[in-house]
């Protein structure tokens, strides 16, 4: 495995590459405490990105998930191309974190609305 250099002395591996181009498995990059240095790093040594194994995202999985968008958010920023293989089809990625957050917003909206009823 290649390593590149991140922020503050340390390294990354990279499991697979060849010349610009890096293959991860999605646990290697949004599974572990990784950030946007990392991110960065990714991006300055390499111009396409493949992330195999992304699962359908669960409520306990909320870390993960928010990693998985920095790094979008970083690989466009830099504009740079990433190729995706997902457990699920893509519109099905984040349905378990949607569903949980249509639940929390349903329960806020009701307590909102007893709120208001009390005070008549």
């Amino acid at each position: 495995a290649r390593q590149i250099d991140c922020a503050m002395g340390r390294t990354l591996a990279v499991p697979r590459s060849w010349g610009r181009i890096a293959e991860f498995q999605f646990s290697d990059l949004c599974e572990k405490f990784l950030g946007v240095p990392d991110y960065l790093a990714i991006a300055e040594h390499f111009d396409i990105i493949a992330l195999r194994g992304v699962p359908q995202f669960s409520d306990s999985a909320e870390d993960a998930a928010r990693r998985l968008v920095l790094l979008v958010d970083i690989l466009y920023d830099q504009s740079k191309q990433m190729v995706v293989s997902a457990d699920v089809p893509v519109d099905e990625i984040f349905g378990g974190l949607k569903k949980k957050y249509q639940h929390d917003s349903l329960a806020g909206s009701e307590a909102e609305h007893m709120d208001e009823e009390d005070d008549f």
